[in-house]
């Protein structure tokens, strides 16, 4: 179809000018509904009524108007009647088609699944984790001390005296040295000192025992009573052995957390100048009788009976047990000599000769030897185990005068004087072993020594912390 003028024509003849007069009108209605349409392209348009045909011939009955003398063009507002002429049925109204709903919506076809979606492939491990270097120590953590900078000072750290790790036990630690401390004081003068545990048993001169916390936690005086004071005391076990000071001298027992009410009565007729040694191995005590002067032996736990472990008649003081033999001191107006016998029934032997020895205190073992302080006064003399030197004179360990108490650890001999307290190597001095421990005038009257510490029973002292006086008192030095 095209769109243009109508071609000119002969108006002469009316009927066909009437008719190209429609013909004109019907185009232009036309031309009015195309551009209407492009205007609002969105909103859709009526296909337009009156069409001419393409040839210029006549209208079909579909596209034609109604032959109306005179109507308006719905929705264009154009006149389109005839004049002149009778006016034609013109047809019906086409209805101009039904607008079209511009077809189903496309769905767009069926979404692509876009293939399967690829593995990518193994995840890489990304190599083994550096183990990023060492950490750093990062210096020594400070121990609350004097130091500068978090700096542990040893020169005044209580618990890092001297050395890193170095513990004073509850002593001040001054110039990086521990100092001695008071676990103690009592009202009497202290005489013997035993280990017990995790407590020492101090003996003054009167018939007591007091028992002491190591850490000094706790003193009790009087823990014990009816002792005989110048006998020695053992500790075996978690319990306690001693002779009772009354006749016939038995030996009595008791545990060491709590006496009164654990307290057994042993064997009778104990020798208490003899005194009591102990095997801790084979965990029996040996002693002597009073009567027969026969060594016995009783086992440290019930029931307590006790047999002959010798029937040669011992003379002699302050007994010792190491390695299967007794060791004790024999004197009179012709022999001064130590003596050795089995303690499985054997015959007394000597293992040195001109020595002089007057309590059990006075003597020790350690590492294979007997050490004992000369009665004389004149120093510390030893010999080796079990032999010795037969009648022969003992070496001197230490020539010093005035030694008051000795003990030994496995490796070391300490021992007193009334001004110092001093140590050793076991295997001997040298020119450089010997060591002054500790300065001070304090009495020492006896000596214990554990893993950690040294401690000593003192008797009338000056306190050197306050200047206060002590007539009795247990001190305690870190190692």
């Amino acid at each position: 179809m095209r769109f243009g003028r109508p071609p000119k024509q002969s108006l002469k003849n009316p009927s066909v000018a009437g008719k190209e007069r429609t013909m004109f009108r019907a185009e232009l209605g036309t031309w009015v509904s195309a551009v209407t349409c492009l205007v609002a392209l969105n909103l859709g348009c009526q296909r337009p009524r009156y069409l001419m045909p393409a040839d210029g011939g006549d209208a079909s009955s579909d596209a034609l108007a109604e032959k109306s003398d005179s109507r308006t063009d719905e929705g264009l507002g154009v006149d389109v009647s005839a004049s002149g002429g009778a006016g034609g049925a013109g047809g019906r109204s086409g209805a101009g088609g039904t607008i079209g709903t511009g077809g189903a919506i496309g769905t767009g076809g069926t979404a692509g699944s876009g293939g399967i979606v690829g593995a990518g492939g193994l995840t890489g491990s990304g190599g083994a984790t550096g183990a990023g270097g060492r950490i750093g120590s990062g210096g020594m953590i400070g121990a609350g001390g004097s130091g500068v900078g978090g700096q542990i000072d040893t020169q005044s750290d209580g618990k890092n005296c001297g050395v890193v790790g170095h513990d004073c036990l509850g002593g001040k630690c001054v110039s990086a040295v521990c100092q001695p401390f008071i676990l103690a004081a009592f009202d009497r003068e202290e005489l013997f000192l035993t280990l017990a545990g995790d407590y020492l048993l101090a003996s003054p001169s009167s018939a007591h025992i007091e028992r002491i916390k190591k850490d000094g936690s706790e003193a009790i005086s009087s823990f014990i009573d009816n002792v005989f004071y110048s006998a020695n005391r053992v500790f075996d076990g978690g319990s306690i052995f001693w002779i009772d000071s009354t006749f016939p001298f038995p030996i009595t027992t008791c545990q060491i957390a709590s006496c009164a009410s654990t307290k057994q009565v042993g064997p009778s007729n104990v020798d208490p100048v003899f005194g009591l040694a102990l095997d801790p191995v084979g965990h029996q005590l040996f002693f002597r009788d009073i009567n027969t002067l026969h060594l016995r032996a009783a086992s440290t736990t019930a029931p307590w009976t006790a047999n002959d472990a010798g029937q040669v008649a011992l003379s002699g003081t302050s007994v010792i047990y190491s390695n299967g033999n007794l060791y004790y001191y024999l004197s009179n107006t012709s022999t001064h000599q130590m003596t050795r016998v089995s303690a499985n029934n054997g015959t007394p032997t000597p293992i040195a000769s001109d020595v002089f020895v007057d309590s059990y205190k006075n003597m020790t073992v350690s590492n294979g030897h007997l050490y004992w302080i000369s009665q004389s006064g004149t120093g510390i003399s030893w010999t080796l185990l079990p032999n010795g030197v037969g009648t022969a004179a003992p070496d001197s360990f230490v020539k010093e005068v005035g030694i008051q108490a000795i003990t030994s650890d496995a490796n070391t001999i300490y021992w007193a004087t009334s001004y110092a307290l001093e140590s050793c190597p076991a295997l001997g001095c040298g020119a450089t072993g010997r060591k002054i421990l500790v300065s001070q005038a304090l009495t020492y009257l006896a000596l214990a020594v554990d893993d950690v510490a040294i401690y000593w029973a003192s008797g009338s002292t000056t306190n050197p912390a306050d200047g206060t006086f002590l007539t009795g008192s247990v001190w305690k030095l870190a190692k």
